[in-house]
């Protein structure tokens, strides 16, 4: 049994490198996995998908509101 099955795990930055396979790993472990992205969600990941901009307190807040476990993989790019 796995850790993170049934876990509401919020995976910020879940369309980036690091996060993608982070969260892939997390939904393959059964956790509840929201990804957030600010431009367009990963195609390939089957996850709930949060629009967020994390620059704003709100935003952050209402991620975080029913999550047990965060993982902050979101990052600012340039490009």
């Amino acid at each position: 049994m796995s850790f993170y099955k049934n876990k509401r795990v919020l995976v910020t930055g879940a369309n980036g490198l690091i996060g993608f396979h982070m969260a892939k790993k997390l939904s393959e472990l059964n956790a509840e996995v929201t990804g957030t992205y600010f431009s367009h969600p990963h195609p390939d990941l089957k996850i709930n998908w949060k629009n967020a901009d994390l620059r704003l307190e709100k935003s952050c807040l209402d991620l975080c509101l029913d999550k047990e476990i965060i993982i902050h993989c979101a990052a600012k790019s340039e490009g």
